[in-house]
């Protein structure tokens, strides 16, 4: 057994400490300077003067910080108190820094509460901002000082804690991902947990290769016997290189039995990364009043900070309906916006399989966020569901969460997220039936919101049932319904029981953000726009003048209606056709798309590559700096990917990647770290005919050169070969890679267009900061 687990320990031999670090009580604070918005480029001071370039000289107390706009903040002297708050603090806390020693070189678990992000030694790591309990991160600390900075307070409080890497590999066990084990039929339960390696080289955990400090996931199988068994038994495999044999890592995890089957939790293996994740049943009650023959299905969606097993809970069950809450990919997850709207499909999808509900009885609901939620689902694929019950949902991030960013491109970063244009989309949501609920007090969700869309639409010709609780505020019950009233309000449960799905409509009206998240409405579809970031519309009737079908468009470049015989689009008639028209020079004719092209399951904008068992790759063809840069921000990256989207991915050097593209990574997205000559998979995965080219000190867009060493660069390009995605984050230099530190790239609300090229003046002045951003054509030209 000694010979066995040597290798492992040589490798933490000069790492183990006996004790990390203490955590500080005093820090040098900085009250904002910088407005916050939801944006892809925020302007960060802060950043630009001590992160950009992580050896520049540490703040002081009384060294003043100025912003663009003029406004100025002094470091200052403050303590902390056990709550994490700061006494006397001037105003919010915008950054905080202090000096921590180490007595050694050393690994150790570092945790953040209540902060979105923070530095040890420039090194950037995501912290656990909502304060959900889990995400402690493995972090390299240096003998004598570590520069620590703390940013992206909530509430103007954080903690941040130390504690030593005791092995190997750190299991996270919080936050963990089960099913529950009774109730679903007769199949494998699994309970999948985090493993981070906490060496300062790499470990093959599982079979699968993990870099240090970076993380996979693990399936461990559930035994059946809930009544009894409170405990998951895990062996983990984990080899170093060299070592003869891999060596078991072994434990157990105590876990309530479930008591009763009005709800359990399921699993799946998600499309986005290949991780398991869960959603929430409620069974139909086991009554003779229940319909005969298939049930219907409800796919509820939970507010902010609410489980999935919580939102089940707040119904009771119906004899002739199941009932679904999925979890956005985490208890705030993405506003069910972006990963979050994939995230409710993909577990509708699984739900529709495993109950074998009637699809004609699909009805959408939610609180809160989820209530935000159902408007955009059902805005977006207005088809898709008999009737919707919003409750307590705002309406957009234009109209609730608050400022919104003003500048030289901010038309263009709202049409790369046109999909949360709920009130652009109305004439989707008109065509429904919509049950409001709104409590008239609610001191979160203003009743506002529910009115916004309720003159909406009726003013668009629509009739929507409302109830406004009177004196009640965001969450209520009462004894009207089984459940929470809010929720699991009768009326609306009447309106689903009497509506179904429609196979048909003689009639449409679309309207639709982005074909890549709904490409079809009824017998009309869009596979291409004629300009890509504007939304388009499709108005067309089966009977139309002489009994032809007709169709007006807008925007439209590749229109496919599943319809036989003549049809008549924008005033002109076509004969024969296959249902597939394409439009040039104003003129239509039948066409299929060219291999290559976009098409609603390959397009832009840059988030949508993060999808499709994504892999990442950083680069390692440069040197020691542009190389330890590139892994620390692809490692960041993958840090916020499994905070916010509960989710992991592969993470690989372009050595490792190109050894193994071809065994384990065809047909999957890839992401990029880095350029031509510091990544050796760029001219591997990205296609010949690529506008985009980045080296050293230069990046060229469609033959304009941008010189320099702090420029950056994100777009998407189709991966050569094949039917995937290229994700690239590009840079001229380490400075150009570190402003990907500050992207909110996995923030719903934010939207990145095909490409971007910018510079660290964004750091100063945000917009002006942008060399140049828009879209790819049909032919990503």
């Amino acid at each position: 057994m000694t010979a066995r687990i040597l290798p492992l320990v040589l490798v933490l031999s000069s790492l183990v400490a006996a004790e990390a670090p203490a955590t500080p009580t005093k820090w040098l604070v900085l009250t904002a300077v910088d407005a916050r918005f939801r944006a892809p480029f925020l302007t960060d001071a802060v950043f630009q003067r001590y992160l950009l370039d992580p050896e520049s000289p540490p703040p002081e107390a009384g060294f003043k910080v100025a912003a663009k706009n003029g406004k100025l903040a002094a470091w200052a002297l403050a303590e902390q108190n056990e709550k994490g708050e700061f006494v006397g603090a001037p105003g919010r806390i915008a950054y905080a820094f202090a000096s921590v020693e180490s007595d050694s070189d050393q690994i150790v678990m570092c945790e953040l509460r209540g902060g979105s992000r923070f530095y040890v030694n420039g090194v950037p790591y995501a912290g656990d901002v909502y304060r959900l309990n889990r995400s402690a991160f493995p972090i390299a600390m240096r003998k004598g000082a570590n520069r620590v900075f703390v940013a992206g307070m909530r509430g103007g409080r954080f903690n941040l804690r130390f504690a030593p890497a005791k092995g190997p590999v750190y299991v996270e066990t919080r936050g963990l991902i089960r099913d529950d084990v009774i109730g679903g039929g007769d199949r494998p339960r699994f309970a999948r947990l985090r493993v981070w390696n906490t060496t300062t080289g790499p470990l093959d955990i599982a079979g699968e290769p993990v870099p240090s400090r970076a993380s996979t996931v693990v399936d461990v199988p559930m035994a059946v016997d809930a009544a009894e068994t409170n405990k998951i038994a895990y062996e983990i495999s984990v080899r170093a290189p060299g070592a003869a044999a891999p060596t078991p890592v072994t434990g157990s995890i105590d876990i309530k039995p479930k008591k009763n089957a009005r709800h359990y939790r399921r699993t799946y293996v998600s499309a986005i990364d290949g991780t398991r994740q869960e959603y929430s049943i409620v069974p139909p009650a086991d009554d003779a009043t229940g319909s005969g023959g298939p049930k219907g299905l409800v796919l509820s969606l939970h507010g902010a900070g609410v489980h999935c097993p919580s939102q089940a809970n707040s119904y009771g069950p119906k004899p002739d309906l199941w009932i679904v809450a999925a979890t956005n990919r985490g208890r705030f997850g993405f506003d069910w916006q972006d990963w979050g709207r994939l995230d409710a499909y993909e577990a509708l999808g699984d739900a529709l399989t495993v109950t074998g509900a009637d699809p004609s009885r699909l009805y959408l609901t939610g609180h809160s966020m989820g209530g935000h939620g159902t408007w955009h689902l059902a805005a977006n694929d207005p088809d898709r569901f008999a009737a919707i019950a919003p409750s307590a949902g705002w309406v957009s991030f234009h109209t609730y969460a608050g400022e919104r960013e003003t500048g030289k491109w901010t038309n263009l970063w709202h049409a790369a997220d046109g999909s949360s244009n709920t009130l652009g989309l109305i004439d989707n949501l008109k065509q429904l039936p919509i049950y409001i609920i709104h409590g008239e007090k609610d001191d979160n969700v203003p009743a506002d919101q529910a009115r916004k869309l309720i003159a909406a639409l009726k003013k668009a010709g629509a009739d929507p049932k409302s109830h406004f609780a009177p004196g009640k505020g965001h969450w209520w019950g009462g004894n009207r319904g089984q459940g929470a009233d809010c929720v699991d309000w009768p009326p609306a449960f009447d309106m689903f029981r009497r509506t179904r799905v429609s196979k048909s409509s003689a009639e449409i009206e679309w309207v639709g953000a982005d074909p890549g998240i709904d490409s079809k409405h009824f017998w009309a579809g869009v596979q291409q726009p004629l300009v890509y970031g504007e939304p388009f519309e499709v108005r067309g009737r089966l009977r139309g003048e002489n009994n032809v079908p007709s169709a007006t468009t807008k925007n439209v470049r590749v229109l496919t209606l599943d319809l036989s015989g003549p049809v008549e689009i924008d005033g002109q008639r076509i004969e024969e056709h296959l249902g597939r028209f394409q439009r040039d020079e104003g003129t239509w004719r039948t066409a299929e798309i060219r291999s290559g092209e976009k098409s609603p399951d390959r397009c832009g904008p840059f988030k949508r590559a993060f999808n499709n068992r994504f892999v990442m790759v950083y680069g390692t063809k440069g040197n020691e700096t542009e190389n330890r840069v590139l892994y620390e921000r692809a490692r960041y990256d993958l840090h916020v990917w499994s905070y916010r989207g509960r989710g992991c991915a592969p993470l690989l050097s372009d050595t490792e990647y190109l050894a193994r593209r071809d065994s384990n990574f065809t047909g999957r997205n890839v992401i990029l770290y880095g350029n031509q000559d510091t990544n050796g998979a760029w001219s591997d995965v990205l296609p010949k005919s690529c506008p985009v080219t980045a080296k050293r000190g230069k990046l060229t867009l469609r033959g304009k050169e941008f010189v320099g060493d702090d420029i950056g660069a994100t777009f998407v390009q189709p991966r050569q070969g094949g039917r995937a995605l290229v994700g690239v984050f590009a840079d001229t230099g380490p400075k150009g890679a570190r402003l990907g530190n500050t992207l909110l790239t996995f923030v719903s609300g934010v939207g990145y267009p095909d490409f971007a090229v910018f510079t660290s003046k964004i750091l100063e002045d945000r917009d002006a900061g942008v060399l140049a951003a828009g879209w790819f054509d049909h032919a990503w030209r």
